[in-house]
């Protein structure tokens, strides 16, 4: 081999690696802006359901879809509070007979 043909492969190397690299970088980039914009989804997703929530909790009218799930959070809170009032009393000492009831909606049907 001679040396233009050193050169020439080694240049040739140096810009697949550069091309490699630089497809690299705007594939970081481009996920990132995509990240970006579905966080910004999901931010405006839990705004939504929050609206949805409060209207709930106030007594608006919505719709049956959205009374169902509305009901199903609400039993969720009841079996958080539910499950924090059985560890108060077993931090107390107060250990009842058996697990505490939770609301499952879900399953009612």
């Amino acid at each position: 081999m001679d040396f233009n043909t050193i050169k020439e492969s080694a240049v040739n190397f140096a810009k697949s690696v550069g091309k490699k690299t630089s497809d690299t970088v705007e594939g970081v980039k481009v996920k990132g802006k995509i990240s970006t914009e579905e966080k910004a989804i999901k931010a405006t997703m839990l705004e939504i359901g929050q609206y949805v929530w409060d209207r709930f909790e106030e007594g608006e009218i919505v719709s049956e879809d959205l009374i169902s799930l509305c009901e199903t959070i609400r039993d969720h809170y009841h079996n958080i509070e539910t499950f924090k009032k059985d560890l108060e009393d077993k931090k107390a000492g107060n250990v009842p007979e058996e697990e505490p009831e939770v609301t499952d909606s879900e399953n009612e049907e």
